[in-house]
């Protein structure tokens, strides 16, 4: 299914549901594939993260992921703030707390680039492995690739959690 510039934000609530979801499925491939070290990843074309992070922390180490609005702008400076604040050593208890407060807030309005695909990278390759992963239940098979050639494998997409209204 391919999405629509339109419907291709999601709300941090899907966005967490969805990697909920791929920790669950990681669980069972891990018990199912314990040679191969599975983890999660964010993926789209050469960019790439691990989603552990918190939104904020997201949004710092990877802009890409959210659309441009005034939240994702107010949350980057004020992380760039904090960071300048900190290295001087003058920001006080309740000011930090209240910079956590407003980041928390702010971070409830963001919206995630659907586009991106859950992924699964490996600590180890164990080619075989892969290739019975490939064919597993527990993966899209309509985007991960068949061939032998790519160990690429997508768990999931976020189409499905998409809003329709941008």
């Amino acid at each position: 299914m391919h999405q629509t510039e339109q419907n291709r934000w999601i709300t941090p609530t899907a966005f967490r549901e969805a990697l909920a979801d791929a920790d669950s499925r990681l669980v069972l491939i891990r018990e199912r594939y314990p040679s191969l070290g599975a983890y999660v990843v964010l993926a789209r074309g050469g960019l790439q993260i691990e989603p552990g992070a918190d939104l904020p922390k997201l949004a710092k180490d990877l802009p890409e992921l959210f659309a441009d609005c005034p939240a994702k702008f107010a949350i980057l400076q004020l992380l760039k703030g904090k960071e300048k604040i900190s290295k001087a050593g003058k920001l006080k208890s309740q000011e930090i707390q209240d910079q956590k407060a407003q980041i928390a807030k702010l971070s409830t309005l963001l919206r995630i680039d659907g586009s991106f695909l859950i992924e699964l990278r490996f600590r180890n390759l164990d080619y075989k492995a892969i290739w019975k992963l490939k064919m597993d239940a527990l993966v899209d098979q309509d985007l991960t690739p068949p061939s032998k050639a790519s160990i690429r494998i997508v768990l999931m997409s976020f189409p499905a959690l998409a809003e329709s209204g941008g």
